[in-house]
């Protein structure tokens, strides 16, 4: 069998247009977006559990459940943006590394 000659990894982008590696660049940065929904999920997941004992304090105490009803809207909201800007992030990235 005949061998061919190998390409180096930074060699391989010489074969790439400047529109293609603008379009590398940019799903990178969107990858980098949608790895960071993690950490921001847990960071609101602590949060919210921080939240609910604290009002659940509140309640036990005699409080309102609107304290609790409000939180929630924002909790929720919060949840929803971060899944949103995931999914595009993430299906933005794929297609451009599919793409490229």
């Amino acid at each position: 069998p005949k061998r061919h000659p190998r390409s180096g990894f930074l060699e391989l982008f010489s074969f790439s247009t400047a529109s293609e590696r603008w379009w590398m660049v940019l799903g990178t940065l969107m990858a980098a977006i949608a790895g960071l929904a993690m950490p921001v999920w847990l960071m609101l997941l602590a949060q919210s559990l921080e939240t609910f004992n604290q009002i659940g304090k509140i309640i036990a105490a005699g409080g309102s459940i609107d304290i609790l009803m409000d939180e929630m809207y924002k909790l929720i909201y919060s949840f929803a943006v971060v899944g949103a800007v995931t999914l595009v992030s993430g299906t933005t990235y794929v297609a451009l590394w599919t793409y490229t």
